[in-house]
C-alpha cells in the first residue's frame, strides 16, 4: 500500500530506453524483491534477452541492483546507478564487489539518476522519490532530504575506481553535463546553519574530469562512498566551511533558491524563488525563470511566474521554447517572440 493505494511491487519507474532499434526497461523497487530487466525488439516487441537475478547479486545478504530510477545507456551497456547490463547479452556487471554491502545499490529509493561523462566517470546519485519538495536541505528533523551527486571513474572493463569523488556534498538537484560544461547547484549554510541558496556553478567539462581524475588517484576519502557520504571532496565541503582549488571552474551566479535547471546549446535556464531581505524559505512568495549566458553567465531574460516550480521541472522543446511545470500542474512555456 503506498498513500493507500495498492502499488505493483514491480513498477517500471525509469520508463524506457530506445537504441540502435532495441528497447531496454527496467522493473523493480527493492532489491530483496528482485529486479526485472528486459531488452525488446521496437518494432516486434520480440524479447532479446532478460535478466532476472541482479537483485540478488550477494546471496548472504540477499541485496543487488534495485530497479528504482531512470537507467542510461555508454560503453555498450544499459547502466543504473552503480551496475551495468551488457547490451548484447544481458549479463549484469556490478561497477564493485557485491558482496561489500557499503558500496552496493541496495537503497532502492536512492541513487534515482545515472548518467556517463567525459568518457570516464559514471554519474549517480539523486533525492529520494517520496521527499516533499519543500524539504530543501538534510536538517535535523529531515537529514536525508538532500541530492548527493557521486561521480564514479570507470576502469576499462567498466569497473569502479575507489574512492568516489563527491564534488559538492548536498545539492538542490543532479548536475546538468555534456561534453563542454557541468552545471551544479550545491548548497550552502550560513553561520546560523539555516540553508541558504549557493551560486550556479558551471564548471569546464574536460578540465573538472581531470581534476576529478586526480583526486581520486590521490587516494583521498572513503572507500565506502555510499556509507554516510565518504568519499574525495573537490570543490567546497560547505558543512566543514572547507574551500578547495576549482581551477575547473567557469563562472558562477547567485539565483535564489533554484530547484531546477537545464543546460542548452547558448544557455543555462533556471527556475527559482525570489527571496524576500530575510532570504528563508516561508518568506519565498514570488518565483522566476532566468536564462544566463553559456559562457559568461551574464543574465539573458527573465520571467515571473504564477507559482512555484517543480523540482527538476524544465524541459527544452524543439524549437528552443522552455517548457515549466508548476507544483500545481500547471504547465507554461516560454518562447523567443
Amino acid at each position: 500500500m503506498v498513500y493507500g493505494d495498492l502499488l505493483s511491487t514491480w513498477p517500471i519507474t525509469g520508463g524506457v530506453l530506445a537504441d540502435h532499434g532495441m528497447i531496454y526497461s527496467i522493473a523493480g523497487l527493492l532489491d530483496t524483491d528482485n529486479t526485472y530487466v528486459v531488452a525488446l525488439n521496437a518494432k516486434t516487441g520480440a524479447v532479446k534477452w532478460r535478466n532476472d537475478t541482479s537483485g540478488h547479486l550477494n546471496p548472504q545478504n540477499n541485496t543487488g541492483v534495485a530497479g528504482m530510477g531512470y537507467p542510461a545507456i555508454a560503453r555498450g551497456r544499459l547502466w543504473i546507478r552503480s551496475a551495468s547490463y551488457d547490451l548484447a547479452t544481458g549479463e549484469c556487471h556490478p561497477t564493485f564487489n557485491p558482496k561489500d554491502t557499503n558500496v552496493t545499490s541496495s537503497k532502492g529509493t536512492l541513487h534515482r539518476y545515472t548518467g556517463y561523462m567525459g568518457d570516464a566517470f559514471l554519474v549517480t546519485g539523486g533525492r529520494r522519490f517520496y521527499d516533499e519538495q519543500h524539504v530543501y536541505i538534510g536538517d535535523s528533523e529531515h537529514p536525508n532530504n538532500v541530492t548527493t551527486a557521486y561521480f564514479i571513474e570507470l576502469n576499462d572493463d567498466a569497473s569502479g575506481k575507489l574512492p568516489v569523488a563527491v564534488p559538492w556534498g548536498s545539492c538542490r538537484v543532479m548536475p546538468a553535463f555534456d561534453a563542454r560544461n557541468i552545471i551544479a547547484m550545491p548548497i550552502e549554510l550560513d553561520k546560523s546553519s539555516f540553508p541558504i541558496d549557493s551560486a550556479i556553478l558551471c564548471w569546464d567539462t574536460p578540465l573538472a574530469v581531470a581534476e576529478l581524475s586526480r583526486q581520486i588517484s590521490s587516494g583521498k576519502g572513503s572507500d565506502a562512498p555510499f556509507s554516510g557520504g565518504g568519499g574525495v571532496r573537490t570543490c567546497i565541503d560547505r558543512k566543514k566551511n572547507e574551500t578547495y582549488q576549482e581551477p575547473q571552474k567557469v563562472w558562477s551566479v547567485q539565483s535564489g533558491w533554484c530547484i531546477a535547471s537545464v543546460l542548452c546549446a547558448n544557455a543555462v535556464v533556471a527556475a527559482h524563488g525570489l527571496p524576500s531581505a530575510s532570504g528563508k524559505p516561508p518568506d519565498i512568495s514570488t518565483y522566476a525563470v532566468t536564462a544566463y549566458d553559456r559562457n559568461t553567465g551574464a543574465q539573458l531574460w527573465q520571467a515571473p511566474l504564477p507559482e512555484q516550480p517543480l523540482m527538476d521541472g524544465l524541459s527544452i522543446a524543439r524549437d528552443g521554447s522552455v517548457l515549466v511545470r508548476l507544483l500545481n500542474g500547471r504547465v507554461l512555456c516560454f518562447k523567443k517572440v
